[in-house]
């Protein structure tokens, strides 16, 4: 059975928009729903309940943007929403958001607010892929450390624009940019390009996935 899910703005349920792509079930079972201009959606498909959230220019609680591009449930339990435009957003409950944004003349904030993909480094801290560069978030001060695969390329541009993170089951991090994939060494910081078996460049990498 193919149950098709899909805005319905004469009665309230549904999807709040139907430009919607990005999923994520919840460890409650809730199925989240990105979408490209009507917030997010939570849906309980046990009472078939969609709650919709969006943003509300006078309400910094709020969803920081309608346009959602990337979906994350954390070791912790934490929901973590990010935006093509307005950064990184944590569900706090009850319709509630706290921001997490690009601050100018603030080095330790986010490097770019499109958000491209989230994953756990540890239960205190998350990598946040954006359009300039990857950063190590600090779940408790907010602050973040900027790595970068071309440190002397100063445009949200390239590899520096990083669209896809994977951790392997051996603990490894690879980085999915404009510019190909890349092996990533927190540690020291270095990007590893990855080639062909002829050592050629692979082109542009917008996901990844290991197989079993």
């Amino acid at each position: 059975k193919v149950t098709l899910f899909e805005s319905d703005s004469e009665h309230g349920q549904g999807l709040s928009h139907n430009d919607a792509g990005n999923l994520m079930l919840d460890a409650e079972g809730n199925i989240w729903v990105g979408t490209w201009g009507g917030g997010v959606n939570k849906y309980d498909p046990r009472t078939g309940i969609y709650s919709h959230y969006l943003n509300d220019p006078n309400d910094s609680r709020s969803l920081s943007s309608n346009r959602i591009q990337s979906l994350f449930h954390d070791k912790t339990g934490q929901i973590w929403l990010g935006s093509y435009d307005q950064g990184l957003n944590r569900f706090l409950g009850n319709g509630e958001f706290e921001r997490v944004q690009k601050k100018n003349n603030e080095d330790h904030s986010l490097s770019h607010n499109r958000i491209w993909d989230i994953i756990d480094n540890d239960a205190d801290s998350l990598w946040v892929a954006t359009s300039y560069g990857i950063n190590l978030l600090d779940k408790k001060t907010s602050n973040a450390k900027l790595f970068l695969p071309e440190p002397n390329n100063k445009t949200a541009t390239g590899a520096n624009e990083i669209r896809s993170l994977l951790r392997t089951s051996s603990h490894q991090i690879f980085v999915a940019t404009q510019n190909g994939p890349f092996l990533f060494f927190p540690s020291s910081g270095v990007f590893l390009p990855q080639t062909t078996r002829e050592g050629e460049p692979l082109s542009q990498v917008n996901s990844m996935l290991e197989d079993h």
